[in-house]
Protein backbone atom coordinates (compact mmCIF):
# COMPACT_ATOMS: atom_id res chain seq x y z
CA UNK A 1 0.00 0.00 0.00
CA UNK A 2 1.49 3.19 -1.19
CA UNK A 3 1.21 5.61 2.25
CA UNK A 4 4.09 8.11 0.88
CA UNK A 5 3.77 10.58 -2.04
CA UNK A 6 6.92 12.31 -1.29
CA UNK A 7 9.32 14.47 0.43
CA UNK A 8 8.07 17.79 1.40
CA UNK A 9 10.78 19.28 3.59
CA UNK A 10 14.29 18.65 5.91
CA UNK A 11 15.04 20.27 8.66
CA UNK A 12 18.82 21.48 9.19
CA UNK A 13 20.37 22.60 12.74
CA UNK A 14 23.05 25.48 12.02
CA UNK A 15 24.93 27.79 14.39
CA UNK A 16 23.92 30.89 12.60
CA UNK A 17 20.11 30.75 11.24
CA UNK A 18 20.94 34.57 9.49
CA UNK A 19 24.16 33.19 7.98
CA UNK A 20 22.82 29.56 6.64
CA UNK A 21 19.91 31.38 4.97
CA UNK A 22 22.43 33.94 3.00
CA UNK A 23 24.28 31.23 1.79
CA UNK A 24 21.49 29.19 0.70
CA UNK A 25 19.28 32.79 -0.59
CA UNK A 26 22.27 34.78 -1.97
CA UNK A 27 24.58 32.29 -2.55
CA UNK A 28 22.93 29.66 -4.44
CA UNK A 29 19.15 31.51 -5.41
CA UNK A 30 17.10 29.19 -3.15
CA UNK A 31 14.42 31.68 -2.29
CA UNK A 32 13.32 33.00 1.29
CA UNK A 33 9.69 32.05 2.15
CA UNK A 34 10.00 33.58 5.97
CA UNK A 35 12.05 34.43 8.88
CA UNK A 36 10.95 34.87 11.86
CA UNK A 37 12.73 35.01 15.51
CA UNK A 38 13.13 31.54 15.06
CA UNK A 39 14.25 29.75 11.69
CA UNK A 40 14.32 30.43 8.80
CA UNK A 41 11.85 28.91 5.59
CA UNK A 42 14.07 28.14 2.17
CA UNK A 43 12.23 26.85 -0.64
CA UNK A 44 14.32 25.28 -4.11
CA UNK A 45 12.25 26.26 -7.04
CA UNK A 46 10.22 22.82 -7.11
CA UNK A 47 9.00 23.53 -3.82
CA UNK A 48 10.56 21.60 -1.25
CA UNK A 49 11.33 23.03 1.94
CA UNK A 50 14.63 23.75 4.52
CA UNK A 51 13.66 24.29 7.83
CA UNK A 52 17.05 26.45 8.51
CA UNK A 53 16.41 25.78 12.58
CA UNK A 54 19.21 27.34 14.85
CA UNK A 55 21.43 25.68 18.01
CA UNK A 56 23.60 23.52 15.26
CA UNK A 57 27.25 23.34 16.03
CA UNK A 58 29.04 22.78 12.59
CA UNK A 59 29.63 19.19 13.79
CA UNK A 60 28.52 16.51 10.48
CA UNK A 61 26.50 12.78 10.73
CA UNK A 62 27.92 9.74 10.38
CA UNK A 63 24.67 8.00 10.53
CA UNK A 64 21.26 8.89 9.99
CA UNK A 65 20.41 11.49 6.99
CA UNK A 66 23.92 12.32 5.96
CA UNK A 67 23.33 14.54 2.69
CA UNK A 68 20.53 15.86 0.36
CA UNK A 69 20.81 16.25 -3.22
CA UNK A 70 20.14 19.66 -5.57
CA UNK A 71 19.98 18.77 -9.42
CA UNK A 72 21.65 21.89 -11.11
CA UNK A 73 22.13 23.58 -14.56
CA UNK A 74 25.71 23.11 -14.10
CA UNK A 75 27.62 21.38 -11.58
CA UNK A 76 31.03 22.83 -12.21
CA UNK A 77 29.56 26.30 -11.66
CA UNK A 78 27.37 24.97 -8.77
CA UNK A 79 30.30 24.69 -7.07
CA UNK A 80 32.68 27.41 -7.96
CA UNK A 81 29.57 28.99 -6.20
CA UNK A 82 29.28 26.95 -3.10
CA UNK A 83 32.89 27.82 -2.85
CA UNK A 84 32.88 31.45 -3.15
CA UNK A 85 29.98 31.77 -0.19
CA UNK A 86 32.16 29.64 2.32
CA UNK A 87 31.55 25.56 1.43
CA UNK A 88 34.44 23.61 1.25
CA UNK A 89 34.79 20.32 -0.26
CA UNK A 90 33.58 17.29 1.73
CA UNK A 91 34.97 14.34 0.19
CA UNK A 92 38.72 14.01 0.29
CA UNK A 93 38.75 11.16 -2.52
CA UNK A 94 36.50 13.27 -4.58
CA UNK A 95 37.49 17.26 -4.23
CA UNK A 96 36.49 18.65 -7.58
CA UNK A 97 33.61 17.76 -9.90
CA UNK A 98 33.77 14.62 -11.48
CA UNK A 99 31.71 12.04 -14.21
CA UNK A 100 30.18 9.15 -13.26
CA UNK A 101 28.53 7.53 -15.97
CA UNK A 102 25.83 9.68 -17.17
CA UNK A 103 26.26 12.21 -13.58
CA UNK A 104 28.13 14.74 -13.39
CA UNK A 105 28.66 14.98 -9.49
CA UNK A 106 30.28 17.14 -6.68
CA UNK A 107 30.08 17.75 -3.12
CA UNK A 108 30.50 20.17 -0.52
CA UNK A 109 30.14 21.08 3.13
CA UNK A 110 27.93 24.01 3.55
CA UNK A 111 29.30 27.07 5.91
CA UNK A 112 27.39 25.51 9.05
CA UNK A 113 27.96 21.96 8.75
CA UNK A 114 25.77 19.59 6.64
CA UNK A 115 27.10 17.71 3.38
CA UNK A 116 25.19 18.61 -0.06
CA UNK A 117 25.72 16.96 -3.27
CA UNK A 118 25.15 18.15 -6.62
CA UNK A 119 24.04 16.61 -9.72
CA UNK A 120 23.71 17.60 -13.74
CA UNK A 121 22.60 14.91 -15.70
CA UNK A 122 24.02 14.06 -19.35
CA UNK A 123 22.35 16.01 -22.30
CA UNK A 124 21.11 14.21 -25.56
CA UNK A 125 24.95 15.12 -27.24
CA UNK A 126 26.59 13.48 -23.76
CA UNK A 127 27.91 16.76 -22.98
CA UNK A 128 26.55 18.25 -19.46
CA UNK A 129 25.31 21.83 -17.81
CA UNK A 130 23.19 24.44 -19.41
CA UNK A 131 22.84 28.23 -19.55
CA UNK A 132 21.35 28.86 -16.33
CA UNK A 133 17.92 31.41 -16.81
CA UNK A 134 18.29 33.37 -13.67
CA UNK A 135 19.66 33.67 -10.55
CA UNK A 136 19.27 30.05 -9.07
CA UNK A 137 21.76 27.91 -9.41
CA UNK A 138 19.30 25.02 -8.27
CA UNK A 139 16.77 23.17 -10.69
CA UNK A 140 15.22 20.66 -8.19
CA UNK A 141 15.58 18.89 -5.02
CA UNK A 142 16.52 14.85 -5.95
CA UNK A 143 17.20 13.00 -2.92
CA UNK A 144 17.84 12.22 0.63
CA UNK A 145 20.74 10.28 1.61
CA UNK A 146 20.84 7.80 4.80
CA UNK A 147 23.51 5.85 6.21
CA UNK A 148 22.20 3.04 7.89
CA UNK A 149 23.46 0.12 9.87
CA UNK A 150 21.05 -2.73 8.33
CA UNK A 151 20.13 -1.78 4.93
CA UNK A 152 18.08 -4.75 4.16
CA UNK A 153 15.59 -3.97 7.01
CA UNK A 154 15.49 -0.19 5.96
CA UNK A 155 14.66 -1.33 2.67
CA UNK A 156 12.29 -3.56 3.94
CA UNK A 157 10.66 -0.10 6.23
CA UNK A 158 10.68 2.12 3.16
CA UNK A 159 8.98 -0.44 1.07
CA UNK A 160 6.14 -0.44 3.39
CA UNK A 161 5.58 3.13 3.23
CA UNK A 162 5.22 3.26 -0.49
CA UNK A 163 8.84 3.42 -1.97
CA UNK A 164 10.27 0.78 -4.66
CA UNK A 165 13.92 0.26 -4.77
CA UNK A 166 15.44 1.29 -8.22
CA UNK A 167 18.98 0.51 -8.06
CA UNK A 168 21.49 -2.20 -6.18
CA UNK A 169 24.90 -0.88 -5.44
CA UNK A 170 25.49 -3.90 -3.38
CA UNK A 171 27.57 -0.91 -0.86
CA UNK A 172 23.83 0.74 -1.18
CA UNK A 173 20.69 1.53 -3.23
CA UNK A 174 18.14 3.93 -4.21
CA UNK A 175 14.62 4.36 -3.71
CA UNK A 176 11.68 6.15 -6.01
CA UNK A 177 9.40 7.76 -4.02
CA UNK A 178 6.04 8.32 -5.94
CA UNK A 179 6.80 12.18 -6.61
CA UNK A 180 10.04 11.09 -8.30
CA UNK A 181 12.66 12.14 -5.35
CA UNK A 182 14.37 9.22 -3.73
CA UNK A 183 15.70 8.26 -0.63
CA UNK A 184 19.41 6.36 -1.11
CA UNK A 185 20.15 4.26 1.40
CA UNK A 186 24.28 3.38 2.20
CA UNK A 187 25.58 0.58 4.78
CA UNK A 188 27.90 1.10 7.78
CA UNK A 189 25.83 3.21 10.11
CA UNK A 190 24.84 3.46 13.61
CA UNK A 191 21.88 3.90 15.13
CA UNK A 192 21.22 7.35 15.45
CA UNK A 193 20.59 9.21 18.71
CA UNK A 194 21.24 12.96 18.49
CA UNK A 195 21.68 14.31 14.87
CA UNK A 196 23.80 17.41 14.44
CA UNK A 197 22.85 18.99 11.06
CA UNK A 198 19.87 17.29 8.97
CA UNK A 199 17.34 16.71 11.96
CA UNK A 200 14.30 14.95 9.91
CA UNK A 201 13.13 14.90 7.01
CA UNK A 202 9.29 15.10 5.98
CA UNK A 203 7.29 12.64 4.73
CA UNK A 204 3.73 13.60 2.53
CA UNK A 205 1.01 11.39 2.84
CA UNK A 206 -2.94 11.15 2.13
CA UNK A 207 -3.22 9.75 6.00
CA UNK A 208 -1.05 10.52 8.60
CA UNK A 209 -2.67 8.24 11.48
CA UNK A 210 -2.74 5.46 8.95
CA UNK A 211 0.88 5.91 8.09
CA UNK A 212 1.89 6.34 11.50
CA UNK A 213 0.04 2.62 12.26
CA UNK A 214 2.11 1.22 9.44
CA UNK A 215 5.45 2.51 11.20
CA UNK A 216 4.85 1.01 14.15
CA UNK A 217 3.57 -2.05 12.01
CA UNK A 218 6.99 -2.15 10.38
CA UNK A 219 9.31 -1.98 13.07
CA UNK A 220 9.28 1.66 13.81
CA UNK A 221 8.25 3.87 16.70
CA UNK A 222 6.21 7.08 17.39
CA UNK A 223 7.61 9.99 18.28
CA UNK A 224 4.85 12.20 18.83
CA UNK A 225 1.32 11.01 17.92
CA UNK A 226 -0.76 12.76 15.66
CA UNK A 227 -2.15 16.27 16.17
CA UNK A 228 -3.76 19.12 14.02
CA UNK A 229 -1.79 22.45 13.41
CA UNK A 230 -2.76 25.39 10.60
CA UNK A 231 -3.98 23.12 7.38
CA UNK A 232 -2.01 20.19 8.34
CA UNK A 233 -2.42 16.86 10.39
CA UNK A 234 1.07 16.34 11.62
CA UNK A 235 3.00 13.37 13.40
CA UNK A 236 6.39 12.13 14.33
CA UNK A 237 8.33 8.30 13.89
CA UNK A 238 11.47 7.56 13.93
CA UNK A 239 12.80 5.06 11.20
CA UNK A 240 14.67 1.76 11.75
CA UNK A 241 17.81 3.61 11.56
CA UNK A 242 16.93 6.29 14.31
CA UNK A 243 15.82 8.83 11.50
CA UNK A 244 13.35 10.97 12.45
CA UNK A 245 10.36 10.99 10.12
CA UNK A 246 7.79 13.81 9.90
CA UNK A 247 4.54 12.99 8.78
CA UNK A 248 2.47 15.73 6.84
CA UNK A 249 -1.15 15.46 5.50
CA UNK A 250 -2.55 19.06 4.12
CA UNK A 251 -6.73 19.74 5.07
CA UNK A 252 -8.53 21.17 1.64
CA UNK A 253 -11.32 21.87 3.73
CA UNK A 254 -9.93 26.03 4.14
CA UNK A 255 -8.36 26.53 6.57
CA UNK A 256 -5.79 29.16 6.59
CA UNK A 257 -2.35 27.61 5.70
CA UNK A 258 1.13 28.93 6.97
CA UNK A 259 4.29 28.41 5.30
CA UNK A 260 3.21 24.92 4.17
CA UNK A 261 0.60 26.12 1.35
CA UNK A 262 1.13 23.41 -1.26
CA UNK A 263 3.09 20.33 -2.07
CA UNK A 264 6.16 20.24 -4.17
CA UNK A 265 6.08 19.88 -7.29
CA UNK A 266 7.01 16.20 -8.84
CA UNK A 267 10.14 15.26 -9.87
CA UNK A 268 10.47 15.18 -13.56
CA UNK A 269 12.31 12.38 -15.05
CA UNK A 270 15.91 13.60 -15.14
CA UNK A 271 17.49 10.87 -17.23
CA UNK A 272 14.39 10.72 -19.76
CA UNK A 273 16.94 12.25 -22.48
CA UNK A 274 20.06 10.39 -21.33
CA UNK A 275 21.94 8.98 -24.67
CA UNK A 276 21.95 4.72 -24.38
CA UNK A 277 25.34 3.31 -23.70
CA UNK A 278 26.79 2.15 -26.57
Amino acid sequence: MQLIQGIDHVDILVPDVDAAVKFYCEGLGLTLKRRDDYNGIVVTPDGVILEISPRGSSRTDASGITHVCYNTYDVDETFARALAWGAVPSRESDPVPYTYRDLRMAFVRAPSGEEIEFWSVMKPDRTFGEVRPGRCWVKNFVHVALTVPDMEGCVRFYEGLGAKRKVDWGWGCSMTLPDGREFELFTGGQPVCKPQCYTHMCLLTGDVDAALERVTALGGRIAHQPYDWSNLRIAFAQGLAGETIEFFSMYRDGRPADVFDAPPQPLPDLFANVPKEE
